[in-house]
């Protein structure tokens, strides 16, 4: 998990073959507003009417990702679904979520947003591997990557890449 990695926003992340689960976790209501990501404008981008998302080759419009229709739940394990919003914003198109107030009113934080990105080549193009203190290690059999301290001594970081958008 990578705690507070915008004001209230931390962020954990497991590998599942062809799909990465991302949970995004709201320390506070405040923090929703800092849940955006920022989506290279050389792709396209459609949201279904159930917010599911595609990421499309913008000459070939085939399909290279998409994610879930994003499944919020609270600390007592109410849920609800977060709607999905585009905004082009030039350079780039911002996505960010909204989740209903009326929600949002009775949530026990913390609030976690689950989206799960699916690659359409998942074999070839997600790649990750686990770095620590000098050396690489490859797990190609686990559906998580290390990071911090690795059997209780070596720090390790975890990098992850989709080689198509890369």
């Amino acid at each position: 998990a990578y705690e507070n990695v915008l004001p209230g926003v931390s962020v954990r992340y497991e590998l599942n073959g062809d799909s990465l689960k991302e949970d995004i976790i709201l320390a506070n209501r405040d923090a929703l507003a800092h849940a955006a990501i920022r989506l290279p404008a050389e792709y396209d981008y459609e949201v279904s009417d159930a917010n599911e998302l595609r990421v499309l080759d913008r000459e070939t419009r085939k399909q290279l990702f998409s994610m879930n229709t994003p499944i919020v739940y609270d600390a007592q394990n109410e849920r609800t679904i977060a709607a999905v919003v585009l905004t082009a914003c030039g350079a780039y198109t911002r996505m960010e979520y909204r989740i209903e107030e009326a929600y949002l009113n009775r949530a026990v934080f913390p609030v976690t947003i689950d989206p799960v990105v699916n690659s359409s080549n998942p074999i070839h193009n997600i790649q990750d591997t686990t770095i620590g203190e000098g050396r690489s290690y490859g797990y190609p059999n686990e559906t998580y990557m290390m990071v911090g301290k690795y059997n209780g001594s070596v720090n390790t970081v975890a990098m992850l890449k989709f080689v198509q958008l890369a």
